[in-house]
């Protein structure tokens, strides 16, 4: 929340100067250092894997660097010119708003 906020409030004072700011919020991403690294400490607390908790997902599978890079991309582009203020979640489908 704090990172969205943040963005928005960045987005609003410095819009007047062209500058576009958007928040990229990521769901389970697998393949990643952070992913191995929370995936040890989550068995360490008896916590579920990622082949448990992708069942929540809507499209029922993690995610992949590349999808969030594209998403960044895709917001970084001309084509997302009229972008600003925006918090895009990149879930599969687990967080919809």
């Amino acid at each position: 929340a704090g990172i969205i906020n943040l963005t928005q409030s960045i987005a609003a004072e410095f819009g007047e100067f062209g500058i576009r700011a958007n928040a990229v919020c990521p769901g389970i991403i697998v393949d990643t250092d952070m992913r191995s690294a929370a995936e040890a400490m989550n068995k360490a607390q008896g916590l579920p894997d990622v082949a448990t908790r992708v069942q929540a997902v809507p499209l029922r599978r993690p995610g992949y660097p590349q999808e969030i890079a594209e998403a960044v991309a895709f917001l970084a582009s001309d084509r997302a010119a009229y972008m600003t203020g925006q918090a895009i979640n990149v879930t599969g489908g687990l967080w919809m708003n």
